[in-house]
């Protein structure tokens, strides 16, 4: 499983086997967690400068709801939050 996959299973074990099931069969919620990844590191590496870090946090935002609406779903339940906010 990739990193970021990991990283995702570990933030929601009570999802994990969800995640992991999506991501081997639908391309685009793979892509969805993928791209939650590059918004993370993208968030951190621009800390200095506040305006391109509050356009990552946004996109982000975007990303994490994207998630959760395509996971939810499919598991009949509603989201419970974000994909991660410890990163911030």
């Amino acid at each position: 499983m990739n990193d970021f996959l990991c990283k995702l299973v570990e933030q929601h074990p009570e999802r994990g086997l969800e995640i992991a099931r999506l991501a081997r069969s639908d391309p685009n919620f793979m892509s969805i967690c993928e791209e939650i990844s590059l918004a993370e590191e993208a968030l951190v590496r621009w800390q200095s400068l506040p305006g391109r870090a509050a356009e990552y946090a946004g996109i982000l935002d975007e990303l994490r709801k994207e998630f959760w609406s395509t996971l939810s779903p499919r598991t009949g339940r509603a989201s419970g939050g974000d994909v991660d906010d410890t990163s911030k």
